[in-house]
């Protein structure tokens, strides 16, 4: 059976504009898990109805260049580093409206 394609959204509602684009104080930011020691900036961010919010803490790359498994904490648990955030330049790409790729 073939896989059915997904086409992006064109809700305009959900269309991100540069002045509408919801970010949090966290992302961006170096933070160390004050539990395991786990270090590395966030690139994202969730909002529970619950309250538990969690971050996704995405650590470099090893010695021999291998990629680590990215790990999401509580945000209760990360302690941010004094040191400026990464940013990235969006404008060109609109990211969470393309559809995912297919194996």
């Amino acid at each position: 059976m073939a896989e059915a394609r997904h086409p992006p959204h064109r809700n305009p509602a959900l269309s991100r504009q540069p002045e509408t684009i919801m970010t949090h104080p966290l992302l961006g930011r170096t933070v160390t898990d004050k539990i395991t020691g786990f270090t590395g900036i966030v690139t994202g961010y969730v909002t529970y109805l619950t309250g538990c919010n969690q971050a996704l803490v995405v650590p470099k790359v090893g010695k021999d260049g291998t990629a680590k498994e990215p790990l999401w904490f509580d945000e209760q648990r990360l302690a941010v580093a004094a040191t400026k955030p990464v940013s990235l330049d969006n404008s060109r790409a609109a990211g969470f409206d393309h559809p995912a790729p297919i194996r």
